[in-house]
């Protein structure tokens, strides 16, 4: 019970989970090895293997791991979890993981560009596509986590100068960033230019890249309520005069327009939660008086 409490806490926190379900046998080999030798989260040296520890290690397998696996599926729709079944799969994992730099970089000199935007296409919206990209790049063969990073960090960040030409300009900004180059190569630095240039919905063109279709497929809302506040955001921000009668009109046809049965909004990826949000926007906007309740219910107004 202790131990699930802590992965329960350690859950509510987190944004990512890795979870290593690996062989007993293969823990027990690790254990082992590690007798005799100082660890820096333990205040003293193991100088056998414990009996009762190592019982509980043959035992994780039915009395642990099916609880943490009930836990995580609570909350696999907001937590990005990723499972390794050998050592050898998590060391293949880190050998692509994200570039600490790159990270401080664009948390400290792209982010704060965000709050420039309407609450539709701020920071919360970025971090929620980046959480998506990385989750679907599983689905493809050999992407690089810095490139597809860097595509959904930068790929709203000119929305506040021209929304109807965002993906150009922010492909624009992220090319002519002198410092990106110590990042990327020539080569690598087009494919993320053309990735953000792939990501809008409403392009007729398919995306030039594998990273163009994850991004593009990243950029879909997933849930009801917040896609309505997302637009009813980006109506207060770009058309402020319009009446409330107007702003629920404007949204209902933007929905049917981007998700309806014929919605110009396409995925490239296998994304359950994105499916399942389009049936219940369907659902929805075919009863113009619901979707008109609860617009007015999820926006206060």
């Amino acid at each position: 019970m202790t131990v699930i409490i802590s992965v329960l806490m350690r859950l509510k926190k987190c944004d990512t989970v890795f979870l290593f379900d690996l062989p007993t046998e293969v823990c027990l080999q690790g254990v082992t090895k590690r007798i005799g030798k100082g660890r820096y989260d333990l205040p003293w040296i193991e100088t056998e293997l414990d009996p009762e520890f190592k019982q509980f290690i043959e035992d994780f397998p039915k009395d642990t791991l099916p609880q943490i696996y009930d836990l995580l599926e609570k909350y696999k729709d907001n937590k990005h979890i990723i499972i390794f079944k050998s050592r050898e799969g998590s060391d293949m994992f880190i050998s692509k993981i994200i570039n600490i730099n790159l990270i401080n970089y664009i948390e400290k000199n792209i982010f704060p560009e965000y709050s420039k935007n309407d609450d539709g296409h701020n920071l919360e919206h970025i971090k929620y596509v980046i959480h998506r990209c990385i989750k679907f790049a599983e689905q493809f063969d050999n992407i690089d986590l810095n490139i597809l990073y860097t595509i959904a960090a930068f790929h709203d960040i000119a929305h506040h100068i021209d929304k109807s030409n965002h993906e150009i300009l922010s492909a624009k900004i992220f090319y002519e960033n002198e410092d990106m180059k110590q990042f990327f190569t020539q080569e690598e630095r087009i494919i993320i230019k053309e990735g953000i240039e792939d990501h809008r919905a409403s392009s007729e063109n398919i995306p030039r890249s594998d990273y163009g279709k994850i991004i593009s497929s990243a950029d879909r809302s997933t849930d009801v309520d917040e896609f309505l506040k997302r637009t009813h955001a980006y109506t207060l921000k770009h058309q402020p005069e319009c009446t409330v009668k107007e702003m629920i009109k404007r949204a209902y046809n933007h929905t049917k327009d981007k998700y309806g049965e014929s919605g110009y909004a396409k995925s490239y990826v296998i994304d359950e939660e994105y499916n399942n949000f389009k049936n219940q926007i369907n659902e929805l906007i075919s009863d113009k008086e619901k979707f008109k309740q609860l617009y007015i219910k999820v926006n206060n107004l």
